[in-house]
């Protein structure tokens, strides 16, 4: 169903799709839309001339179908798919997507950077873990090292069952093990390669997945737990915050979000590959975390919220 926009001058396509020769993998890049005088004007614009499905446009900009066309496998499982609910999608910065449907992962191209020539989007599918409840897209990660490369691929079902596939080219050849969470169900799986990924819980235990060299073990794959240090002033931190503010009542601290980026090297600002930043945002605190390899994890930065804000609160009365 389309809804018509009020703006004046706004004008809505018929229902039916039309072929244009507009770019969407430039006109909608950094996460922003072109408005049309900037469509106009950019050379770099015209230099990636694709066709491309317009799905809505007005006045002022253009919706349309991004990257290449659906594999076959996709549209089957978002045309038949009795509800939607049960299917997730993500999309990666570095050109990868991924839908997951039971316990079916279908892996394709979405983008192929830095080439603006037309290819073909070819998938993969992969069988996810077993698991008694649903899965999703965000517990899923696909990565790889170069732009010509067959990426690896980690996925974990709720419960903490961790999956490796070292190349989704060969879908029958991969990794197990158990993340050990003790009956906390995951949330999302972030991406700091080459370190590893992040998993993260709902209740923000935070977790390592590494994998090849980095696992630091005799198996391609292991799990390591982010925990805070816990030295002496660490102790009497958390004593005078209860002789202030009473006992915790022993609810849990649920997670908001997991971000991870790369690191700036103290000199000269230049990015280390190696050296990674995970920011944990819970519902009382904030974290920032800087991992290394072949070094021990370290929490460069912690936030009480819940004390900044009866801090904040007892100062206002």
């Amino acid at each position: 169903m389309k809804m018509a926009s009020s703006t004046p001058g706004a004008r809505s396509t018929p229902s039916s799709r039309r072929t244009s020769f507009l770019a969407p993998s430039s006109a909608t890049r950094h996460g922003r839309s072109m408005n049309r005088s900037q469509l106009n004007t950019s050379s770099q614009y015209h230099s990636l001339l694709q066709s491309s499905h317009i799905l809505e446009e007005t006045a002022g900009h253009i919706v349309e179908a991004f990257g290449a066309t659906l594999p076959v496998t996709v549209t089957e499982i978002l045309t038949l798919s009795e509800k939607t609910s049960d299917i997730s999608v993500c999309l990666s910065p570095n050109g990868w997507a991924w839908l997951v449907h039971g316990r079916r992962l279908v892996v394709w191209r979405y983008n192929r950077l830095g080439n603006s020539k037309a290819y073909t989007a070819n998938c993969r599918e992969l069988t996810l873990p077993p698991s008694d409840l649903a899965h999703n897209a965000r517990l899923v990660n696909v990565f790889a090292s170069n732009e010509n490369q067959t990426p690896s691929c980690i996925a974990v079902s709720p419960e903490g069952l961790v999956r490796f596939w070292p190349s989704i080219a060969h879908v029958g050849s991969s990794y197990e093990i158990n993340s050990d969470l003790q009956g906390q169900e995951c949330y999302s799986l972030c991406n700091v390669q080459p370190l590893g990924s992040i998993l993260s819980t709902t209740t923000s235990t935070v977790v390592l997945i590494h994998h090849g060299s980095n696992s630091g073990q005799n198996g391609p794959i292991a799990c390591r737990v982010l925990k805070p240090p816990q030295g002496i002033l660490g102790g009497i931190g958390r004593r005078v915050s209860n002789l202030l503010w009473g006992q915790h009542t022993g609810l849990e601290v649920k997670l908001v979000q997991v971000l991870g980026s790369s690191s700036n090297a103290s000199s000269g600002g230049m990015e280390d590959p190696l050296e990674k930043v995970v920011y944990v945002l819970t519902s009382n605190s904030f974290q920032k975390w800087i991992l290394s390899q072949d070094e021990p994890d370290k929490m460069f930065y912690n936030c009480d919220l819940e004390t900044c804000a009866k801090q904040a609160f007892a100062t206002h009365l």
